[in-house]
């Protein structure tokens, strides 16, 4: 079990001020990692078991073949998904989780959670991000916050 470092507030003010950059947050790496248009879905669709990349390509819709052959090749350098390669008969390449990808299930499966619960408050198209600039409302203030 790993354990969690706990930092306070007064310390990373206090590292900040004398010019050592803070760790990244793990709300930061996490979302670093899934910030990919595709990523999520990508991994979603492997919690299923493995897949050939043409099954991925049909199950992920809008997806061109170019940003999957891509972001495959991301998440293999990034360990969370293994390419593996079968040589019976012909050579059949498959896409798996590694045990770092299985990981994630929490994460997307929360996801998943999220949205079914607020997906009857967005538009028909799903999230539209506002524009922001200074027409736009603080995102700060408390009227602009949303009670999902």
């Amino acid at each position: 079990m790993m354990s969690a470092k706990v930092v306070s507030l007064s310390a990373v003010v206090s590292a900040a001020a004398e010019g050592v950059p803070p760790e990244r947050s793990p709300v930061e790496i996490t979302a670093g990692l899934l910030r990919g248009r595709w990523t999520t879905l990508v991994i979603w669709h492997l919690f299923w078991g493995e897949k050939r990349f043409y099954q991925l390509l049909r199950e992920t819709e809008g997806i061109s073949r170019r940003a999957l052959a891509h972001e495959l090749e991301e998440l293999e350098r990034l360990e969370i998904v293994e390419r593996r390669v079968r040589h019976l008969g012909p050579a059949k390449v498959q896409y798996a989780l590694t045990p770092l990808g299985e990981s994630l299930k929490l994460v997307v499966g929360a996801m998943y959670e999220w949205g079914l619960r607020v997906r009857h408050r967005l538009p028909a198209g799903g999230f539209v991000p506002r524009p922001s600039g200074p027409s736009s409302p603080d995102s700060t203030s408390p009227d602009s916050r949303s009670s999902l």
